[in-house]
């Protein structure tokens, strides 16, 4: 029986109460427990770049989706924050701009 996501996490935290670790000997053990649920298939790492490189699959969805995400620069990735708190300013403002709605 392979054990699930939790079920790993939870061996993990029971080790770690087990006997006292150092901060490497933790680490080093959530990084081999990490692999291993990449390598299972429980944890996805998602593709950073979008090259084709995987395939006619990932071709045909560059080629439908890609004027999503074509533009989009690792480098500037801290630009997300900055749209997230725009976003987050907009719904904030339409609760005191309805209040007493139901929407």
């Amino acid at each position: 029986h392979k054990p699930s996501s939790a079920e790993a996490v939870l061996a993990i935290t029971e080790a770690s109460h087990r006997h006292p670790q150092s901060r490497s000997e933790l680490l080093a053990e959530l990084s081999a427990t990490s692999v291993e649920l990449v390598l299972q298939g429980r944890i996805a790492i998602p593709a950073v770049y979008w090259d084709g490189a995987l395939g006619q699959l990932e071709v045909d969805v560059i080629r439908k989706c890609g004027f999503i995400f074509q533009s989009y620069e690792v480098a500037y990735w801290w630009f997300e924050m900055f749209e997230m708190l725009r976003k987050l300013f907009v719904v904030g403002v339409l609760v005191f701009v309805y209040t007493g709605t139901a929407a």
